[in-house]
């Protein structure tokens, strides 16, 4: 799964991704449950069948953190965490923007088939949170 310490930048500011040891095609069937329960999709928890969307998962996980400083779902243990991800509802900090949030309860919809870029990556790329 993504997460701050797997986003990197090069001398010239661009992105560059890291860390893909638990990365498996999509044909690959896992049944290991691994990753780090902060960025955690909730189809990976509930043992449903994941696809490329849980990464969309994780992408609006890692948008809020970088806005609000702070992960959306809390716990004082793993296994609460990942608790808090099924059962509670995201609160947005006043400092997000209309567009941000749109886009991150949009990343962050519990159903993957729901969430943004699910059919098209493009969706994402046009979002107004992403203009000038």
């Amino acid at each position: 799964n993504l997460k701050p310490e797997d986003v990197l930048l090069d001398k010239d500011g661009h992105i560059k991704l890291s860390d893909f040891g638990l990365a498996r095609s999509l044909e690959e069937i896992t049944t290991t449950f691994c990753g780090d329960p902060y960025y955690m999709a909730p189809e990976i928890i509930t043992g449903d069948k994941q696809t490329y969307a849980i990464d969309l998962w994780s992408y609006g996980i890692l948008l809020y953190e970088m806005i609000a400083g702070e992960a959306p779902f809390k716990g004082d243990s793993p296994k609460g965490i990942l608790k808090s991800v099924l059962t509670s509802t995201i609160s947005m900090p006043d400092k997000f923007s209309e567009d941000a949030r749109d886009l991150i309860c949009r990343l962050l919809s519990p159903n993957p088939k729901d969430r943004i870029g699910s059919k098209d990556i493009d969706e994402i790329k046009t979002h107004d949170f992403f203009k000038c």
